[in-house]
């Protein structure tokens, strides 16, 4: 694995658990590379891994601090 592989990789940011606690809502970065910076948008997953989606997807701007 190499650094720029590395930089490819998503990260994961900010989580908000629900009330219910059956679902997560977190932030996932990804690099631009024309831009030389990472976005992030909002993912939501349940908690038992059985369904996983993307709410945002905003390529150029960040999403950021989901809540329930």
């Amino acid at each position: 694995m190499t650094f720029l592989d590395v930089l490819k990789l998503r990260t994961v940011g900010e989580g908000s658990l629900s009330k219910d606690g059956r679902m997560f809502a977190y932030t996932t970065g990804t690099l631009d590379w024309k831009s030389g910076k990472r976005f992030t948008d909002i993912w939501v997953t349940a908690t038992d891994g059985s369904a996983s989606r993307q709410l945002t997807f905003t390529p150029t701007q960040n999403e950021a601090d989901p809540q329930f």
